[in-house]
């Protein structure tokens, strides 16, 4: 076999003679042409040469000395001719490719097939469970299970058809000209190496349409540096949109990070207030458990009374009831302390209730959405510090009172208020950004630079508001001429005149 060096302008395949360099040629040329007539097997290296597709199929190795010829494969088998092509432009790979069921009588059927997005697969189309190459019907069973797009072709004029489409939409004479290309043998005729290898013509030659065919040439050529010169300024454009995708994701990372930042701020402050609604909380159980001791110790004082009272007359009176009165003041004074113990807890959730009414007094005025029921629940809770009745405890305001779920809404406001705090400040920013660019215009204006039409600024400040007002959230509306830079002046003016229609 040959070995390929590469090289950026080409290839050259080297071997020794007999290594099968013209039958890697003619496998190439039988996919490229798609012609299976085979007049131009080997010209590469014999022009007279007499190889046919059959030959090249069964393994002819000569005549065997009387009316036939002497094959290297004579039984029934498949072949397979494949080329694998990469399209650089859409980054993808195709198949094209010859397949032929052979048979022992020398007889053989092919067909000619394309498979797009896929290259040579692994098994090389071949069978694992036989190890043998997959005939026709069974290749068309493979593709069919592989779920790629692909076409079985019958005849040669359908599949130059094909290939000549996926070729860039070449003429036939493209395939005139590659298969005159291969052979190589010296130029002695100038006139017929022009007539049949350029202009592909027998006889007659016209000059004036090879000059017109030359003009034509250098028109394409012109057109393909027109071209060539546009892909490099979309090539700058892909690089410098690139560019903006990368900072653009910058500004977002940093974003997240600020918003991040601010939202661990927030929990923590959270947490705060969560310790401190827990305190009160441990409190005011330890009162309600005092104050449950008491009523029962208040009890049983009174079954002792009572008890005295019945061996009152039987008993030294003067001594027993002295005692019992102290006994009693002392009670009494027990149940004050645990009394006064309640009502500073009432005091305490009531400036929490009135806390909570101011914040959401001041926090209503940035458009932050009312919640009744919360505002009610901060009332109920600034009147526990409110002046009681005569007739009413401390101890029977809090038993009405549902302090854990008082908890649980109040949690749930400062998350809402949170939230919000975080998005007035980023309304805050937006407002010193439309401060700084008003300050940037007016510097403008000084240096001569005209601004924005006021509709165009009045039309973005009353979005960003509107979108704010709305949705409670800060919404940045850029201008979307902002967003473009036109450096190569040869855009400039398509790039304005398309704009000025919008």
């Amino acid at each position: 076999m040959g070995i390929f060096y590469g090289h950026r302008n080409g290839n050259i395949l080297t071997g020794k003679t007999a290594a099968g360099k013209s039958t890697i040629i003619d496998a190439l040329q039988l996919v490229l042409l798609g012609d299976t007539n085979g007049n131009f097997f080997n010209k590469a290296a014999n022009a007279d040469s007499g190889r046919t597709l059959r030959s090249y199929l069964y393994g002819e190795n000569g005549d065997d000395g009387e009316t036939g010829f002497r094959y290297l494969r004579a039984a029934t088998f498949t072949s397979y001719v494949v080329v694998e092509f990469e399209d650089t432009e859409k980054q993808t790979r195709f198949l094209l490719g010859l397949a032929a069921d052979c048979y022992e009588d020398l007889h053989y059927d092919y067909k000619w097939f394309t498979v797009d997005k896929m290259g040579i697969p692994e098994n090389c189309f071949t069978n694992p469970r036989t190890n043998t190459p997959y005939t026709i019907p069974q290749l068309k069973r493979y593709l069919r299970d592989s779920r790629k797009h692909f076409e079985i072709i019958d005849t040669n004029r359908r599949y130059q058809e094909i290939i000549m489409g996926k070729y860039g939409a070449v003429k036939r004479k493209y395939l005139v000209l590659l298969k005159k290309a291969v052979p190589f043998t010296p130029i002695t005729d100038i006139e017929k190496f022009i007539t049949e290898s350029i202009c592909d013509v027998r006889n007659n030659i016209q000059i004036e349409q090879m000059q017109s065919d030359i003009r034509q040439y250098k028109n394409l050529e012109a057109d393909a540096a027109r071209t060539h010169e546009k892909v490099i300024a979309l090539r700058e454009i892909e690089t410098l949109t690139e560019e903006y995708e990368a900072d653009r994701e910058r500004y977002r990372l940093q974003s997240y990070i600020i918003l991040r930042a601010l939202r661990e701020e927030a929990e923590q402050e959270a947490a705060r207030i969560r310790d401190g609604i827990r305190e009160q909380r441990d409190i005011i159980e330890e009162a309600e458990a005092r104050y449950q001791n008491a009523e029962k110790e208040i009890s049983r004082l009174r079954r002792e009374i009572e008890e005295m009272e019945s061996e009152y007359h039987g008993s030294d009176i003067a001594q027993k009831q002295r005692q019992l009165e102290g006994e009693i003041r002392s009670v009494k004074k027990e149940i004050g302390g645990l009394e006064d113990g309640l009502r500073r807890a009432a005091e305490r959730i009531g400036s929490f209730g009135a806390h909570w009414l101011a914040s959401m007094d001041s926090i209503e005025q940035t458009q932050f959405p009312a919640d009744t029921e919360k505002r009610e629940l901060a009332g109920r809770m600034a009147a526990l510090g409110a002046q009681r009745t005569a007739s009413e405890s401390a101890a029977e305001q809090l038993s009405a009172f549902d302090i854990k779920g008082a908890a649980r809404e109040m949690a749930a406001l400062r998350e809402e208020l949170t939230g919000h705090a975080v998005e007035l400040m980023l309304r805050a920013r937006q407002i010193t950004d439309r401060i700084e660019e008003l300050s940037g215009r007016i510097q403008n204006l000084k240096k001569g630079i005209k601004p924005y039409p006021s509709r165009v600024t009045a039309l973005k400040s009353r979005l960003e508001a509107e979108l704010f007002k709305r949705h409670g959230r800060a919404v940045e509306i850029p201008i979307f001429a902002e967003l473009l830079e036109i450096r190569d002046p040869a855009w400039q003016d398509a790039i304005e005149g398309y704009l000025d229609k919008q």
